[in-house]
């Protein structure tokens, strides 16, 4: 719990710069898109290619259509990318 509200104390720039971050965690993601404060972070984690798809899910119901429409096409993309498990081909669309 330390952990996240050390997140929350960062300023509105520090936690946008740490959700866009390659090198973010996962679980540190999934804390920023909860972010009460800024439509910016929340929409920076959607774009973020580690961020959970259970994270990315979550955010299609956030009260800002910015975040909801760089969520859905982040999940469009990643179902684009994925594997066709049925033929065995990778499918990109």
């Amino acid at each position: 719990m330390v952990k996240f509200v050390i997140i929350y104390d960062m300023k509105v720039d520090e936690r946008k710069r740490l959700a866009r971050s390659k090198d973010t965690p996962p679980e540190v993601l999934s804390v920023l898109a909860n972010d009460p404060r800024s439509w910016r972070v929340r929409r920076a984690v959607a774009l973020n290619k580690n961020t959970p798809i259970k994270t990315l899910k979550g955010l299609l119901l956030d009260r800002d259509n910015r975040v909801v429409i760089a969520a859905r096409r982040a999940l469009e993309k990643r179902r684009n990318e994925y594997v066709d498990e049925s033929e065995g081909k990778e499918v990109r669309t």
